[in-house]
This record gives C-alpha cells, structure tokens and sequence, in this order.
C-alpha cells in the first residue's frame, strides 16, 4: 500500500514537471527565445553568422529544391536529410524566407530552375536570391558556412571590395598566365566572386588612391623600404586589412611583422597529398 502510494507521488510529481516544462517552452517561443538541448547543437548559430545576417537589409529567399533519382519502380531522395541550421536564419532576420520545392511533387517549377541554374542531376540544390537586386547564388553544400556564403554573396555589389596586390618586390603577379608562380586564377576565382583586383606601388595615399579594401603582400622576394614599411603599418594600426604570404626563400618582412609582435618561424608545412 505504501509503495502504491509512493508511485502515485512520483507519478503526480512527473506531470506536473511535464506540464511545467510545456508552458515554460510556450513562454520562451512567444518571446522569441530557443534553448538548443542537442547534443550537436544543430540549431545554434555560430557568432559569425548572426552577425552577417543581422546586416542584411533586404529581403533574401532560399529556394530548396530537393531533388529525386529514380531506380528501378522506386524514387528516391539523393542527398542526406536538410542541414536544420537553415530555419533559424529566418528567426535572426524576419526578411530571409525558405522556400522548399520537391521535385517529385512539383516537377514543372524544378525544371523551370534546372534551365536557370543547369542543375546538377540528383543533388539537392540550395540558390539565395536578393529580391531587390535579383541577384542569385547558389550551392549544392548543406553546412552553415554554405548557407553564409550565399548571404553573403547576394548582398555584395560587385566590384565595391577592391583587393590591392603590392608590386616592386617580386611578389606573384596576378595577372601572370604564363608561370607556375602566376596568380591569374586566383585573380579569376575573386572577380568571380566580386571582387576587384589592381596591382599597386606602395607609396604614402595609395590605399585612397586604389580604394584598397584590404593590400595583398604575396610572397615578396625583396624587402620593404623603411618609408614602406612605415606607411604599411600606420595603414594596418588604423584599421587596414592586409594579408601577408611569405615565402621560405623568399623575404621575411620581419621590420613589418616586427610592429605586431609576430614572428615567422623557419618551418615549412607540406601539404603530402
């Protein structure tokens, strides 16, 4: 008899935790708050990615389009389930919208896409669309950093990040086709993606002059002058953006680094694949 009343207690003591819990959940949806209890934290954000969406300032739609293969009599779907992380986009910035479009069930809109986009067969397709300029983008990766760099793409205007090459030190060239040390596809690749890309002197003003969005230091083979060297790091202490490659044969620009308290070790990493 005790025992029977003993279950009884845990048993009311269970429900009224549950019911608890349910109202609690109710509460935080309404006020717009979300515990993420997996294991993985699927529905989390990282930092960097609520940041980039909390700048966008259009109307941004991700289209799904969940493609099908057929085997034999069967259809089946050709790609892992879709990243959940997507749906808490829209949740840091009500002017992102999904749109999912099954293939199966709406065959005509699909290949409306497919003459667009030309489609791989049989992958699912992820294309975000800025609905002010229409420009679209589009991936067939289902992480997080996939779905940023389609944000991410579509709110660029194309040319306004300007990447200043410095020249006069035999750094890679990237408008050189011709040599294995040219940078002509790296170049390519980044006016593909909006980028514009000058080769520049440094000298004092260059970067207003060039507009330089960030300066590109690509393996030098000479050292900086002090003059240069001086109008680099007043650059870079007033909040310039550079990227600095060094060669192992090449010059070690520690004057520069110098400034920053970085030093180059004498290592070499080697890539074996």
């Amino acid at each position: 008899m005790k025992q029977k009343r003993h279950f009884k207690r845990r048993f009311a003591v269970f429900i009224t935790m549950l019911i608890l819990s349910v109202f609690i959940y109710i509460a935080l949806e309404r006020a717009g708050l979300r515990y993420d209890l997996s294991m993985s934290r699927m529905h989390t954000l990282h930092p960097e990615t609520v940041s980039l969406l909390k700048k966008v300032d259009v109307p941004i739609k991700f289209t799904v389009i969940q493609r099908t293969r057929n085997v034999g009599n069967k259809v089946l779907l050709y790609q892992t389930e879709l990243n959940p992380v997507i749906y808490e986009f829209p949740k840091v910035n009500p002017l992102i919208s999904i749109e999912i479009i099954d293939e199966e069930k709406n065959p005509s809109l699909v290949m409306e896409y497919n003459r667009r986009f030309k489609l791989n067969f049989g992958d699912r397709a992820i294309i975000a669309t800025n609905l002010v300029t229409n420009k679209s983008a589009i991936t067939y990766g289902n992480t997080e950093w996939d779905l940023d760099y389609l944000v991410f793409k579509v709110m660029r205007r194309e040319g306004n990040y300007v990447l200043c090459f410095t020249t006069g030190h035999g750094e890679k060239n990237p408008d050189d086709m011709e040599t294995r040390q040219g940078y002509y596809e790296i170049r390519r690749r980044l006016v593909e993606n909006g980028y514009a890309v000058r080769r520049v002197r440094v000298y004092d003003g260059f970067v207003r002059e060039n507009n330089c969005s960030a300066v590109i230091i690509a393996g030098p083979k000479q050292e900086f002058s002090d003059a240069e060297v001086n109008i680099l790091t007043d650059y870079l202490k007033h909040g310039g953006k550079a990227l600095i490659m060094i060669d192992p044969d090449g010059a070690s620009l520690r004057d520069l680094l110098d400034h920053f308290g970085l030093l180059v070790g004498d290592g070499v990493i080697v890539d074996p694949a």
